[in-house]
C-alpha cells in the first residue's frame, strides 16, 4: 500500500539537549521522552477542548495563558511542517516517477524536517516552564504526564504507527496516495551533539543492508559510512548523487501587503501571510534567485532559509507569478511560486436604511473589498479604518456634533450612520427623522483604508465626502484609489 510519510516523531536526544539547565533539574521526576510526548499530547486536546484540558492541568489564570499559546503555535507548527512534508514528497515523486521509494534525498530531507518540528515542540515546553518556580514546573509536568497515561489507559493508540524512523526511513516510507501514518508512540535519537543527523548510528547490520539493497535497486552506491545512497550514474536516479538537484520547501504561496511597517492584524481578523519562509534541501551552499517577480518582493537569505516579503510597491497580475529557485553545487530547484497581494478597490453594495426612534434613523453603507486580482476579500476577516481628514462643516444652521471614527474587523466594510439624538440639549437642527426631510446637516472629507484599525494606518482605497442628513447618511463624491 502506498502511504503519506506522516509528520509526528519524537526526539528524545534533542529534547535533552535543547531543554533549559533549569528545566532539566526541576523535570528529573519525568523521563524526557514521555515529558515530551504528554506535552505533545496536551498541546493537541487543548487545541479540541481548551477548557477541559486546561481545568485537567489546574493551572493558574498565567499559566493557562502560557499553555495556550504554546498548544496555539504547537498546532501552526505541525500544519507548517506537513506541508514541507508534502512539498518534498510530491516533488520527489515528480522528478523520479518511475522509483517505488522515496530517494535517498527525499528521506534526508524529511529527517532535517522531523528535527525542526522536535526543536520547535522543544522550546514550546521550555517557554511553558520559564519564570515558574522549581515546585510549579513539577507540578505542571506531573498533570500533563498523569493526563497523557490517561488517555494511554483509557484508549490505546489504533492505526498504523510508526515504530521508529529507522523504519520510516527505509522500505516502508512508499509514496504517497493521501495515506497519512499516525504518529509514534515511541522516542527515538535523531539529532546528534552538535545538531547534525545521527541517522547511520542507529542501524544495525540487517538495516544497513536493507538500506544498501534498497541502494543498488535505485542504481545508486551505498555509503557504510553515513548510511547514504549516492547515485552511481550522475543523473539522480538514487536522489542522493554526486550533485542532487535540491529541493526547495515552504508553508505558504501567499504573500500578503497592508501597508508600511504592518505586520499583523487586530486578534479577530484572518491570519494573511505577512511573509513566506523557503528551505533549501541539497548538498552544497544554497544561492537563492529571484528568476520572476523581482519587483513584487524582498527576499533575505540566511544559508539554507529564505523569508520572502511584500516590497510594497508592486504586485502580481497572475497568479504565481513570483517564481524563486535554489542553486546548490551547480544544481537548480524547481521553482517555489509565490503570489502578492494587496486590498486594491472598495465596490458599493447595499445601502441599508433603517429607522430608530434615538437617532432618528440608522443608516448602513456596506462596501465589498477586492485584491488587485479581483479577489473578493469577503471570505476573510480584516481590520479596516476610517479617518475624517478634514473637520465637519455644519450647513443650513445645523448645530449637530461631530460623530467619531469608528474601526472595525469584518469581511466587508461598513459605514454605519446616525442623526444626532433626538433628545439632544438643545434640540438639534435640523431635527433627524426617518424620512421626508432631506435637508443636509454636516459633512467632511473621509478616507478609507484596510489593514489596520489605527485610523490612516493601512491601504487606502477610497476618498469620500460623509454627509448627514435630517433623514439619511451618504457618501458623496467618491473617488477611488484604483478604479
Amino acid at each position: 500500500m502506498l502511504r503519506r510519510f506522516g509528520m509526528a516523531v519524537v526526539s528524545t536526544f534533542a529534547f535533552m539537549l535543547l531543554l533549559s539547565p533549569e528545566c532539566k533539574s526541576q523535570s528529573t521526576n519525568q523521563d524526557a521522552a514521555t515529558l515530551l510526548q504528554a506535552y505533545r499530547y496536551a498541546f493537541r486536546q487543548a487545541g479540541i477542548s481548551p477548557t477541559g484540558t486546561l481545568q485537567n492541568l489546574n493551572l493558574n489564570t498565567e499559566q493557562q495563558a502560557q499553555f495556550q499559546q504554546a498548544a496555539s503555535d504547537y498546532m501552526l507548527t505541525q500544519t507548517r511542517i506537513q506541508n514541507q512534508i508534502n512539498t518534498v514528497i510530491e516533488r520527489d515523486w515528480a522528478s523520479h516517477p518511475q522509483t517505488t521509494h522515496l530517494t535517498a534525498l527525499a528521506r534526508a530531507s524529511i529527517r532535517t524536517i522531523f528535527g525542526s518540528l522536535t526543536r520547535n515542540e522543544t522550546v514550546l515546553v521550555d517557554l511553558i516552564h520559564q519564570n515558574l518556580d522549581a515546585t510549579t514546573v513539577r507540578q505542571m509536568d506531573e498533570a500533563v504526564v498523569a493526563l497523557y497515561s490517561n488517555e494511554k489507559q483509557n484508549s490505546p493508540p489504533s492505526g498504523t504507527l510508526i515504530a521508529n524512523h529507522r523504519t520510516a526511513s527505509t522500505r516502508s516510507i512508499l509514496r504517497f496516495n493521501g495515506t497519512i501514518l499516525q504518529e509514534s508512540g515511541s522516542a527515538h535519537p535523531m539529532v546528534a551533539p552538535g545538531g547534525g543527523g545521527n541517522y547511520c548510528s542507529e542501524l544495525t547490520a540487517d538495516e544497513e543492508d536493507a538500506e544498501d539493497e534498497e541502494c543498488a535497486d535505485e542504481g545508486g552506491e551505498y555509503d557504510l559510512e553515513n548510511c547514504t545512497c549516492y547515485d552511481s550514474s550522475g543523473d539522480g536516479g538514487g536522489g542522493g548523487g554526486g550533485d542532487p538537484t535540491p529541493i526547495i520547501t515552504g508553508d505558504y504561496h501567499d504573500l500578503w501587503y497592508f501597508g508600511n511597517g504592518i505586520t499583523q492584524q487586530s486578534k479577530g481578523a484572518t491570519a494573511f501571510m505577512y511573509k513566506v519562509t523557503l528551505t533549501a534541501y541539497g548538498d552544497g551552499t544554497a544561492v537563492w534567485n529571484i528568476v520572476s517577480g523581482q519587483n513584487e518582493i524582498t527576499l533575505t537569505s540566511n544559508g539554507n532559509t529564505a523569508t520572502i516579503t511584500s516590497s510594497g510597491n508592486s504586485f502580481s497580475s497572475n497568479v504565481g507569478d513570483v517564481s524563486i529557485t535554489v542553486t546548490m553545487n551547480g544544481q537548480t530547484s524547481s521553482p517555489w511560486t509565490i503570489t502578492t497581494h494587496t486590498p486594491y478597490r472598495m465596490i458599493a453594495g447595499t445601502h441599508d436604511h433603517a429607522c430608530d426612534s434615538s437617532w432618528g434613523y440608522s443608516d448602513v453603507i456596506h462596501y465589498t473589498v477586492q485584491d488587485q486580482l479581483n479577489n473578493s476579500l469577503s471570505i476573510y476577516l480584516f481590520d479596516f479604518n476610517e479617518l475624517f481628514t478634514t473637520a465637519f462643516t455644519n450647513v443650513n444652521g445645523s448645530n449637530w456634533g461631530t460623530p467619531p471614527q469608528e474601526p472595525a474587523t469584518n469581511s466587508d466594510i461598513e459605514d454605519h450612520i446616525t442623526g444626532v439624538g433626538v433628545n439632544n440639549s438643545p434640540t438639534p437642527v435640523p431635527m433627524p427623522v426617518c424620512s421626508g426631510n432631506d435637508t443636509e446637516a454636516q459633512y467632511v472629507t473621509q478616507q478609507w483604508r484596510v489593514g489596520s484599525l489605527t485610523a490612516g494606518s493601512g491601504v487606502l482605497l477610497q476618498t469620500d465626502q460623509l454627509a448627514r442628513y435630517a433623514d439619511k447618511g451618504m457618501h458623496n463624491n467618491i473617488v477611488p484609489v484604483h478604479q
